[in-house]
């Protein structure tokens, strides 16, 4: 069963419009804890109101919520928050004249910000147009471009003893071609290999990479488009929020209609008697 909801309008303090120089950011994605689905948006606006302004939609209770505690100097690199771990995910980079690449991470259970540790990646100038921040089932995933490699990072998890590491390292044209670009899509159900999705400028292409081999196999799947772009579905069984049902007040003439059928009730449950 499909179903969709749309959501109140967000708040009057939250901009309807943006600079050139600004942004709007966003992310979807469902608390356990509370049960509840959430909506966060994000308005990277220091020219206008001199930083972010940040609110949040609760499906259960189809109200926003204004976050009061949002980090500073710090310019997101990315526009679509990325769920993992009951966390939203951007990348950012944190004072403009360090260019540091930072991970800045929104706990749905908490509202609010955290700061993800960064993977031992090497920063070159504007290395962060080359890098993105993806997920993997339930897997945070970096996939860096650097020079003619291509690597993927994955989150532990918790309680590893490193936060990060690198599943995924080989040159482009060696092992995927000459590509312009590629996701990471899924494990296979062993964890054994990594489905990716191969993009360049004739066609597009899903692929399994081997974790422990290093080899690449084609998926070949019958009546694919030369071009495509590829999402992670997940079923759920979880149901979204019902909309309660608009009362609305009854008009005069439904009134007169109601006060004159109570009245007659009242008349035919006392009685009456005829004499003839």
């Amino acid at each position: 069963m499909k179903k969709s909801k749309r959501t109140t309008p967000a708040p009057p303090e939250f901009p309807s419009f943006f600079r050139m120089d600004e942004r709007h950011l966003y992310g979807f994605g469902y608390d356990e804890v509370n049960e509840d689905y959430k909506v966060v948006m994000i308005a990277e606006c220091y020219v206008q109101f001199g930083g972010l302004i940040v609110i949040v939609y609760s499906f259960k209770t189809n109200t926003w919520t204004r976050i009061h505690n949002v980090p500073k100097n710090i310019h997101f690199t990315g526009t679509r928050g990325v769920f993992s771990s009951g966390s939203l995910h951007w990348m950012a980079i944190e004072n403009q004249s360090n260019s540091k690449d930072i991970i800045v991470g929104f706990d749905l259970k908490l509202q609010q910000f955290k700061e993800v540790p960064f993977p031992p990646i090497e920063v070159t100038h504007d290395s962060s147009k080359s890098r993105f921040l993806a997920d993997v089932g339930e897997y945070l995933c970096i996939l860096d471009h650097p020079n003619y490699r291509v690597n993927a990072w994955l989150m532990n998890y918790p309680g590893a003893e490193s936060t990060w590491y690198k599943a995924l390292s080989s040159q482009k044209e060696e092992i995927l071609g000459t590509i312009r670009s590629n996701e990471l899509i899924a494990f296979s159900g062993s964890g054994e290999e990594l489905l990716l999705q191969v993009r360049n400028s004739y066609y597009t292409k899903l692929a399994w990479y081997n974790l422990d081999l290093g080899t690449v196999k084609n998926a070949r799947i019958h009546g694919l488009p030369i071009h495509f772009c590829s999402f992670l579905y997940t079923e759920s069984l979880l149901q979204l929020p019902e909309d309660e049902p608009l009362q609305q007040k009854p008009s005069d003439d439904k009134k007169k209609k109601n006060t004159n059928k109570r009245r007659r009730d009242d008349f035919l449950s006392e009685g009456s008697s005829l004499r003839l």
